[in-house]
């Protein structure tokens, strides 16, 4: 009896707490769940009802805090979500002590959603900035809220160390059945467009861009047609020479014979 009357107790207490410093009460359904009224609050000095430090409620089925909420620690299935001491900076899925950094988020394509993830910025004024966006089907925009089809859209400029592209090359250029055009075709079509052979003009640059790799490739083609042009020059000139010296032996063999007679 003694036990019962002390559980009695210890409920009411609780009870007692609750509606004291969480200005809710506490309900245990039959159904096993449970439910703590409408919101709840977080005192810091006072319990009175009025005066609050945090109040967290429920609003459209999303959980909401009346002020900045601060976490100092918090620790989820052994992964850590803490705030930084003397910054501004918050940890998730950051674990000193066995290293495990690893933090999955999750979006859900519900009804009449397409998921994925927004980060968003507001000055003093209020002023919205789109910073990144990240679409249900895994493209990405920076400073835009619509890559379309790519992987990433970037509305602005880029700056990297390096950028690997993998392509196709232009090695087809040596091949002994590729018919390189003669320099009379190459300045027909320079006089008739107004630019070379398989490179778009400027009005298509501006218009559509470039795919950085394709183009990569088609300048290495007209590089490699330069030195097939450069090596035949080389060895017409190579001929011409061959053909001066017979021409200037046969001039100085004329001359002996000329003093001869």
């Amino acid at each position: 009896m003694k036990k019962y009357l002390y559980l009695l107790f210890l409920l009411n207490s609780y009870l007692f707490f609750a509606q004291q410093y969480w200005n809710t009460n506490l309900e245990v359904r039959s159904d096993g769940v449970t439910e703590i009224g409408k919101y709840i609050d977080f005192h810091e000095l006072s319990n009175d009802s009025n005066d609050f430090s945090v109040r967290l409620f429920s609003a459209d089925n999303i959980l909401k805090s009346s002020s900045s909420l601060i976490i100092k620690g918090l620790n989820l299935d052994n992964q850590n979500l803490s705030y930084l001491a003397n910054s501004r900076s918050l940890l998730i899925g950051w674990n000193r002590s066995s290293g495990g950094g690893e933090t999955s988020f999750i979006s859900n394509q519900g009804a009449g959603s397409t998921g994925g993830f927004e980060f968003r910025d507001f000055d003093n004024s209020g002023n919205e900035t789109l910073l990144l966006k990240i679409k249900g089907d895994g493209n990405i925009g920076i400073g835009t809220a619509n890559p379309g089809s790519w992987k990433l859209a970037v509305n602005g400029n880029i700056r990297a160390k390096e950028i690997k592209v993998e392509t196709g090359w232009s090695d087809f250029v040596f091949y002994d059945d590729y018919k390189l055009p003669s320099l009379q075709e190459v300045e027909g079509h320079i006089r008739e467009k107004g630019h070379l052979k398989d490179i778009p003009s400027a009005e298509e640059v501006k218009r559509n861009g470039v795919f950085l790799g394709e183009m990569d490739a088609k300048l290495l083609q007209k590089i490699e047609e330069l030195m097939l042009y450069t090596i035949q020059q080389q060895k017409e000139i190579e001929k011409l020479r061959l053909e001066n010296k017979k021409i200037l032996e046969l001039q100085s063999r004329i001359e002996k014979l000329e003093l001869r007679k």
